[in-house]
């Protein structure tokens, strides 16, 4: 028995020397790239945070913003009107092979009249294209005159008194209407 005994003793003296040497922590010898690649994840870690808290406290700016606001910021789409030209593109709507041109200064007091003649004309059924021209637009100021020119055939030449109704065929003024009786006639 003693020989037994004597046996368990060694035996434990060993595992208590086995665990011992585990108690005891050998450095850990890191290599370059080890170093570099344990460098590189802290600083990720921290732009990742970094990246967070701005992203938090911006979001929490901008919600107290939007509470605060009292304008409003309203879009309104912009509408092209294809019908409204300028005196410079009376001659070329080459689409079409006859067409009207109503020129008269959309200030003027008898202009709801005009639009109305052409609003009803734009109504029928069939009808030949008609634009309107505003002599008010800054644009086309130079072109309204006291006296108009009815034998105008070129942009430069042309004069308009308060109303004018132009028929064009191909690009060339046919007739310089300017008595509304006429136009009336010739829109109805």
């Amino acid at each position: 028995m003693a020989k037994i005994k004597a046996k368990k003793t060694e035996n434990e003296n060993e595992v208590k020397a086995k665990t011992k040497a585990k108690k005891i922590k050998e450095p850990k010898i890191r290599t370059e790239e080890g170093e570099t690649l344990h460098r590189f994840i802290i600083i990720f870690i921290v732009i990742l945070l970094l990246v967070l808290a701005i992203y938090l406290i911006s979001s929490l700016v901008s919600k107290d913003d939007k509470g605060n606001t009292n304008t409003s910021n309203t879009s309104t789409e912009a509408e092209i009107d294809y019908n409204k030209v300028n005196v410079g593109m009376i001659l070329n709507r080459n689409q079409y092979s006859k067409y009207y041109v109503m020129v008269y200064d959309a200030d003027s007091v008898n202009a709801i009249y005009y639009s109305t003649l052409i609003t009803q004309y734009n109504d029928k059924e069939e009808h030949e294209k008609i634009f309107f021209c505003d002599l008010s637009n800054p644009l086309n100021k130079e072109y309204a005159k006291e006296e108009s020119n009815p034998k105008a055939q070129k942009v430069e030449d042309f004069a308009f008194g308060e109303v004018t109704l132009l028929e064009i065929q191909k690009g060339r003024v046919t007739r310089y209407i300017e008595d509304i009786e006429t136009i009336e006639s010739i829109l109805q």
